[in-house]
């Protein structure tokens, strides 16, 4: 749009805003938005302003502009009526679906204030639009808690042509196109291949998790595997052994082994201890090794009691 074509448009504009303007300041019709989940939205509009009448905004579609996926929208309104009518957004519409969502702006009003601007250029880039026929339209929103009513629109642009995607670009676009259908192709796959990892998971644990009554069954193994084996008969034996040797009054250790005083216990003349096992040392000795092998002996036991897996998980 060239700059003389765009200052026409302005004044036009301006000329119609004056012209509704003897209509009340504040009389305006709101009508509900129904706002679908695919995008498009419904409003009615009333007898005097229908929905597809102009209602407060200009729209006019700048053609030296149109691409594949672009075009800019010039956008104006009525002086005032932002204010007047409480508008919070705009939405932009191509063939009744939304494509953009913009705000009213302030600028400087030359006074040293700030108003509202009245116009706006809208560039919607949309690969939807590709190669279609399309219409436009904005609608003012007002929103009230959780409802939003259409205050003001534009009458529908006529249908402009988008131009087509390069031939490049097409054969792009169509071989991503090609991939996600393959990509969704393969999601059922991929779910099931999911499903059976998840089965193997849960046949795994069980092979490791043995049931009750196998822990129970080899809890009862291992008591009676140590109950066959005289740990504890050898453990008192040793400990009695052990008090005897060490806690028995000796000379020097193997070359003696004799129990109280040094006398003549006989009136024979001759003195000796009361007890004197000294002849009995090499005996002592192997005795001894036997203490220290069952000693070792109940140390590994020990271990393999400790060591011996508890399977109550």
């Amino acid at each position: 749009m060239t700059s003389r074509v765009k200052k026409l448009w302005l004044v036009a504009l301006f000329v119609t805003s004056l012209f509704f303007s003897v209509s009340p300041a504040f009389a305006y019709y709101k009508s509900p938005v129904d706002l679908r989940e695919d995008g498009y939205i419904v409003f009615r509009g009333d007898d005097q302003t229908p929905w597809y009448r102009e209602n407060g905004i200009s729209i006019m579609v700048d053609e030296s502009s149109i691409s594949h996926s672009l075009v800019n929208i010039h956008v104006g309104m009525w002086p005032g009526i932002i204010e007047q009518r409480g508008i919070d957004k705009f939405l932009l519409l191509a063939n009744g679906k939304i494509v953009e969502e913009f705000w009213p702006q302030k600028v400087e009003d030359g006074q040293g204030g700030y108003t509202y601007s009245g116009y706006y250029v809208v560039k919607p880039r949309l690969i939807e639009l590709i190669g279609t026929r399309s219409y436009f339209q904005v609608v003012a929103v007002q929103i009230e808690g959780d409802g939003q009513y259409a205050v003001a629109w534009s009458d529908t642009t006529e249908e402009i042509q988008m131009d087509d995607l390069p031939v490049k670009d097409k054969e792009a676009i169509s071989i991503l196109y090609a991939i996600l259908d393959r990509l969704n192709q393969m999601l059922p796959l991929l779910q099931q291949m999911l499903n059976k990892l998840n089965e193997i998971s849960k046949q795994i644990e069980t092979l490791f998790t043995p049931t009750p009554a196998a822990a129970a069954r080899l809890e009862n193994a291992a008591n009676k595997l140590l109950e066959k084996t005289p740990i504890d008969d050898m453990m008192r034996e040793s400990k009695k052994m052990q008090d005897l040797f060490e806690n028995t009054p000796t000379n020097a250790p193997l070359s003696e082994l004799a129990f109280g005083e040094k006398r003549d216990w006989f009136g024979t003349g001759r003195v000796h201890y009361l007890i004197d096992l000294t002849e009995w040392k090499q005996y002592l000795k192997v005795m001894r090794d036997i203490m220290e092998a069952c000693l070792w002996i109940s140390f590994f036991l020990f271990l393999l009691r400790f060591l011996q897996p508890r399977l109550s998980v």
